[in-house]
C-alpha cells in the first residue's frame, strides 16, 4: 500500500502514475459545456465501469479537470468510484481548500463519503458542492475565513 508524506493536510501519495481505470466519477460530476451536460448528471459519453468512449477526444473542460486521486493527492484506495467523492483543488480558494462533489447522485451521503470528507476537514477546508446546496467543512477559523472570503467575492460579482 503506497505510503503518504507526513504532517500533509492532504497525503501526498507515492505510488507513481495513476489512471481513470473504470473510474466515471468525474462524468457525473461536472458540467460539460461543450456537451450541454449539466453537473451532477450521468453523461451521454459515459459507459458506468467502463469510462468515457471519447477518453482520447475528451472536451477541454473534461480534459482540463484535475482530479486530486488522480493526481496521486488522495489515498489509492479513495478513488472517486469507490469512495463517492470526487475531489479537486479550489480555484482562488487559496492552498489547502479542497472542492468535494459527488461521484454520483447520493454518494455524499454514504459512510464511506462522510467518513473521508470528516478526515479531510479534520486539517483542511473541505468545500462540500451538492445539487441545490453546499457546506463547508474544516477547523472552525479556516472555515470562517473562506466563508468571508466566499461572501465577499459574492457581493463583489453582485455589485
Amino acid at each position: 500500500m503506497p505510503k503518504g508524506v507526513p504532517g500533509a493536510a492532504l497525503p501526498i501519495e507515492t505510488d507513481g502514475d495513476r489512471e481513470c481505470g473504470e473510474c466515471t466519477g468525474c462524468c457525473y460530476a461536472l458540467g460539460v459545456p461543450e456537451l450541454k451536460k449539466p453537473a451532477d448528471t450521468g453523461c451521454q459519453q459515459c459507459v458506468p465501469r467502463q469510462g468515457c468512449q471519447i477518453y482520447d477526444r475528451r472536451p477541454r473542460s473534461c480534459a482540463a479537470f484535475d482530479c486530486l486521486w488522480l493526481r496521486g493527492r488522495v489515498p489509492y484506495l479513495d478513488r472517486p468510484d469507490r469512495s463517492g467523492v470526487v475531489l479537486a483543488a479550489a480555484p482562488g480558494g487559496g492552498r489547502g481548500v479542497l472542492v468535494a462533489l459527488p461521484a454520483w447522485e447520493g454518494a455524499l451521503s454514504q459512510f464511506r463519503a462522510t467518513f473521508l470528507l470528516g478526515r479531510l476537514a479534520e486539517k483542511q477546508v473541505v468545500i462540500v458542492k451538492e445539487p441545490g446546496k453546499g457546506r463547508i467543512l474544516g477547523p472552525k477559523v479556516l472555515v470562517e475565513k473562506v466563508t468571508t472570503f466566499l461572501k465577499r467575492a459574492a457581493a463583489k460579482k453582485a455589485s
